[in-house]
């Protein structure tokens, strides 16, 4: 009798230990993917995301995270979706007043701000995406602090994607000083 709990003791452990290494691995590959993939910028601190699955008539899981930015500095913050669920995720940066940038827009919000031919400038075609209803999402944005404090990062399901069940990555790196 002994034996038999003992190997059934061995086994859950077993069985827990692959499972939480199994999402450590998730996040560990997104983290090193995501930092490596910003240009020069330089790795600051990762975000890390266990996005949970919702019911149509729950509000959206959100994961928020607080940072403190200094004012004069320039910001890269990017994020990263699992293999085979790119672009699923968006990334924003708020404070208690106003938002400062987000990862998606919608067809209304990136006509009004003309965001379409602003981001071919500006960003590699691997950077971005434009949807048949005029959305762009983009992997990053960058952000120049005009105030020093607290800030907020979130990170949750585009809308259309909130049952799914996953992990996501946001990256904060430093790309300079803004004289």
């Amino acid at each position: 009798m002994k034996r038999v709990l003992i190997i059934i003791a061995v086994a859950l452990l077993f069985v827990g230990f692959s499972a939480q290494n199994a999402n450590a691995q998730c996040k560990r590959t997104l983290v090193y993917t995501c930092a490596t993939n910003n240009g020069r910028a330089i790795f600051l601190r990762d975000f890390n995301a266990k996005l949970k699955k919702s019911r149509p008539e729950d509000p959206a899981y959100v994961a928020k995270f607080s940072v403190v930015l200094n004012k004069g500095t320039l910001y890269r913050f990017n994020i990263c979706d699992p293999k085979g669920f790119e672009y699923t995720t968006m990334l924003t940066l708020f404070d208690a007043r106003n938002k400062y940038g987000k990862t998606y827009y919608s067809g209304d919000e990136a006509s009004t701000l003309g965001l379409g031919d602003l981001v071919k400038r500006n960003y590699r075609p691997e950077q971005y995406k434009i949807e048949s209803n005029g959305g762009v999402v983009m992997d990053h944005f960058d952000f120049v602090c005009e105030k020093s404090g607290v800030y907020f990062v979130s990170i949750q399901y585009r809308e259309g994607y909130t049952d799914n069940k996953g992990c996501a990555v946001g990256i904060m790196s430093f790309v300079g000083k803004n004289k």
